[in-house]
């Protein structure tokens, strides 16, 4: 009896420790979202400069930079966007096992009052 409290204990050890998880991966993925939205939101905002630069201005430069910048941009949110699935992907995989852990407990705990 004694090692099923063990055990029963290390179980909701480990339970606490993959909420946790799939909480800090929640904020995770919110913080993300932030970005892509910032990031979007930069990358329009060069769209619209570029179009106000003119040829006749003779500072092709600029255009080049402002290229380059919006490349950038961009290139973060396909980032963003990446690691968000990758979070996503662990949410998923943690909230499974945690399913698991409950109904394993859940059946630990039954057979134990028989």
């Amino acid at each position: 009896m004694e090692n099923n409290s063990k055990e029963s204990f290390q179980e909701v050890l480990e339970y606490i420790r993959m909420y946790r998880l799939k909480n800090r991966l929640k904020r995770d993925l919110e913080h993300n979202n932030r970005k892509i939205r910032d990031n979007r939101k930069r990358a329009l905002l060069l769209e619209n400069l570029d179009q106000y630069i003119t040829d006749d201005m003779t500072i092709e430069e600029i255009r080049e930079i402002i290229e380059n910048m919006r490349n950038d941009y961009e290139s973060r949110v396909d980032d963003y966007n990446i690691r968000n699935a990758e979070l996503s992907q662990q949410r998923r995989e943690i909230r499974e096992k945690m399913k698991q852990q409950k109904e394993a407990h859940k059946l630990m705990l039954k057979h134990a009052h028989k």
